[in-house]
């Protein structure tokens, strides 16, 4: 990343361009995206209850469904046993 410091008043504000901050959102979706996939094993039911109280309250009964169905999907494939669509 390469940036240059422009002195405006009292404040150093770094200059960043675009593909800096493109870089850096990469990165970042990347490694949520790689916590997310190792937080999944040690997920529990209790850790599911207190997301889902997070949710909106009209949130349909489906949604709720699905992240489990996902969750079980997921920790069964780490574990190498056959997943069913």
């Amino acid at each position: 990343m390469h940036s240059r410091v422009r002195q405006s008043r009292a404040y150093r504000v770094p200059a960043v361009s675009p593909a800096d901050v493109a870089d850096v959102f990469f990165v970042r979706a990347t490694l949520e995206g790689v916590g997310a996939m190792l937080a999944i094993d040690h997920l529990t039911p209790a850790h599911l209850g207190r997301f889902l109280m997070l949710l909106p309250p009209r949130q349909p009964v489906w949604v709720t469904f699905l992240m489990r169905q996902q969750i079980d999907q997921r920790k069964q494939f780490r574990l190498g046993k056959a997943v069913s669509p």
